[in-house]
């Protein structure tokens, strides 16, 4: 717009309405998650090995969710289980198109599988915060991808977050005094 272009037939757009997000991890991130995505009218779908049940999302497996998911969002610890769990393989299983967004850990996803699946537009875009190391190396294939949205890990960093933490230290310090007091 700014550069006087009105480029509204050249952008392609789709809608969250009626599209399925599936949560990798349904904590307490992924269920703030899923209550927003329930509120633009999407199907939430959960992989979580940890739960039994959850109230804004339907669990079902691992690979259920890999092939029935429109939209993927990561929100796992990285553990031996986590470490490169999107990988050529799964991304295979997964829908044509499929966006995937992590801020979880960066190393649950392979950066070089990510890369090849974007290039080939298997995966039609990917959003990360999270990276291998901050910054990343300058020959992580991510950050010449097409189709990425990248931020350099600052997710927590406002200042309504830094408040919110301070707030739960003074508390857990406060237990902590009661209780040897």
């Amino acid at each position: 717009m700014k550069e006087g272009r009105w480029a509204k037939k050249e952008l392609k757009r789709t809608e969250l309405h009626g599209k399925t997000l599936g949560l990798i991890g349904a904590g307490n991130i992924g269920t703030e998650v899923a209550k927003r995505a329930g509120a633009f009218g999407m199907t939430v779908i959960a992989y979580d090995p940890i739960i039994s049940s959850h109230d804004y999302a339907r669990l079902v497996s691992f690979d259920e969710l890999l092939g029935q998911a429109d939209y993927i969002s990561l929100h796992v610890p990285l553990i031996d289980a986590t470490r490169g769990m999107i990988n050529a393989g799964t991304i295979a299983a997964m829908k044509d198109g499929v966006v995937i967004v992590n801020t979880a850990r960066a190393l649950c996803v392979v950066q070089e599988d990510m890369a090849a699946a974007l290039e080939s537009g298997k995966v039609r875009a990917y959003a990360t915060d999270v990276w291998p190391t901050d910054p990343p190396e300058p020959s992580n294939p991510l950050l010449g991808a097409p189709n990425v949205v990248m931020t350099p890990h600052i997710g927590a960093g406002s200042r309504e977050n830094m408040l919110r933490i301070g707030d739960v230290v003074v508390e857990i310090l406060s237990g902590f005094v009661k209780e040897i007091g």
